[in-house]
């Protein structure tokens, strides 16, 4: 992932949340939904050692591989109507709360 360590950032397409006994679905994404998410390091995965080998004609070839990957914690999931959300901020709800 290109985001430094220590640096947050925010994944806008939630598929699905899960709260308790209480099961959210999008179709495709939840609207309004967000999760906040720090990234804690990156690193590289284990060896994994491919080996391809062809019978009596003595060829083998060895190859290794190791997967980078970006290890990230969850620090928060925006559900759509909750307070502080960017749904309850956008103009047409300001709006209707001045009428009111």
């Amino acid at each position: 992932m290109s985001v430094d360590d220590d640096q947050g950032f925010e994944l806008g397409r939630v598929l699905a949340i899960g709260d308790g006994d209480k099961l959210t679905l999008g179709s495709p994404v939840v609207p309004g939904a967000s999760v906040i998410a720090a990234v804690i390091g990156n690193g590289l995965g284990d060896k994994v050692t491919v080996l391809k080998f062809k019978a009596k004609v003595r060829y083998t070839r060895k190859q290794g591989h190791r997967q980078p990957f970006t290890e990230v914690e969850i620090k928060s999931i925006v559900m759509p109507g909750a307070e502080g959300t960017d749904e309850d901020t956008s103009p047409r709800h300001r709006d209707q709360k001045e009428e009111n």
